[in-house]
């Protein structure tokens, strides 16, 4: 379970904001990995989304060799920012099996300003319609 950029910015840890979900997938059998994100070159307005998913891959990976788990039913969970880290992720190796994004940014990380108004608010305005692909 890969947290969205405040469990990496403020004092809240993931391993904190993300043990509802865990202990709700812990309770129907299921085994969760939560981990806090790295912080070292990591700012407000600076996002390694390359790096990000390279820690989601390997957390996957560890959790992957331990007793008990299938990697053949392994996958990734991201919420906001982290989304973004399982999808590249996903996309960069066959070993993750599935993915769940909850809160997915509408805009590809480049595209969208980094910090806390990386929301359609403040001086930069949605666009209508997505364009098409």
């Amino acid at each position: 379970m890969v947290g969205g950029s405040t469990s990496a910015v403020h004092a809240t840890p993931a391993t904190t904001a993300l043990r509802p979900e865990a202990e709700s997938y812990a309770r129907r059998g299921v085994v969760t990995l939560v981990y806090n994100k790295r912080t070292v070159g990591y700012a407000t307005f600076h996002h390694d989304y390359a790096q990000l998913g390279d820690d989601a891959l390997a957390a996957l990976r560890t959790l992957d060799r331990q007793p008990g788990v299938d990697p053949a039913r392994s996958g990734l969970w991201g919420l906001s920012e982290g989304a973004w880290a399982v999808s590249l992720a996903a996309w960069k190796s066959q070993d993750v099996r599935f993915v769940v994004t909850i809160g997915a940014a509408g805009l590809p990380p480049p595209d969208r300003p980094a910090g806390p108004k990386s929301s359609c608010s403040g001086t930069r305005a949605c666009p209508a319609r997505c364009p098409a692909p």
